[in-house]
């Protein structure tokens, strides 16, 4: 009886025996699967990381592009004003070489239309008129100057400019020269230079042609400075003292304008 109980004890412990020494290999199982889950997670972290960095790669890329959009649209709008302002500019230089011409001409139309005196009349004394340029050298350098603003050369232009207005100080076209080098500052957005090369133009050639065309810039410039109560006094003398003409029709569309701004 006695044999046959351990003998059934045996029986039932063998299963558990089984059991107890799969347990090992069944741990070694498991640890190499976790071991190759983490592999995978770093794997994982890895490509995480790449994507990651590939993504603020991007994203970088995205605002260098946008800050270059940017920088061309500025560049853009500066080349539209600078190409706005030469059209004006060659406009306003066609207009003095149109005067220049004319200036030339009218004393030969003179001479060809004026009949010769007869003996009974007293010749009248011929109105002295005061020539364009003193001197062969004057003329030559204010054609200069000419020629540096049609190519664009506006540095050059300047140094011309202050030269002429040194050396002729007397020249009936000073009051020109000093118009063309207010002009130049205020087309390189030197507008402090350009206020007081508009003021001098003002104050040294009260009696000049190019009187309305400096104070409607002077109002320009004040606006540009965000000066609005005095870009409006002056728009308004503008409108006053030139009635009628192009300039006073400019002032007039700048000074409502500014009527909306403080």
């Amino acid at each position: 009886m006695l044999h046959i109980r351990l003998i059934s004890i045996s029986t039932l412990m063998l299963p558990l025996l089984v059991a107890a020494a799969d347990v090992p290999a069944r741990l070694t199982y498991l640890e190499q699967q976790n071991a190759q889950l983490r592999q995978t997670l770093l794997v994982q972290k890895k490509q995480n990381a790449q994507l990651r960095r590939k993504v603020l790669a991007q994203a970088l890329k995205m605002s260098e592009l946008q800050k270059d959009i940017q920088s061309l649209q500025g560049q853009i709008e500066v080349l539209n004003h600078h190409l706005e302002w030469v059209t004006k500019l060659q406009k306003e230089m066609k207009l003095e070489l149109d005067n220049r011409l004319r200036e030339i001409q009218q004393p030969l139309a003179k001479k060809v239309t004026t009949p010769p005196p007869s003996h009974t009349q007293t010749p009248a004394s011929p109105e002295p008129q005061k020539p364009a340029f003193t001197d062969h050298k004057e003329k030559q350098a204010y054609q200069q100057i000419f020629e540096l603003v049609q190519t664009g050369r506006y540095d050059s232009a300047i140094a011309e400019l202050k030269k002429f207005l040194g050396l002729y100080p007397q020249s009936n076209k000073a009051y020109e020269a000093q118009y063309w080098l207010a002009q130049m500052y205020y087309s390189q957005k030197k507008i402090n230079l350009a206020l007081t090369a508009f003021s001098t133009l003002l104050e040294k050639y009260p009696n000049s042609l190019k009187q309305p065309d400096a104070l409607l810039k002077i109002g320009y410039i004040y606006y540009e400075k965000k000066d609005y109560a005095t870009a409006r006094a002056i728009f308004q003398q503008v409108i006053e003292t030139y009635p009628g003409t192009v300039t006073a029709n400019l002032a007039e569309k700048r000074l409502q304008e500014s009527k909306a701004l403080k």
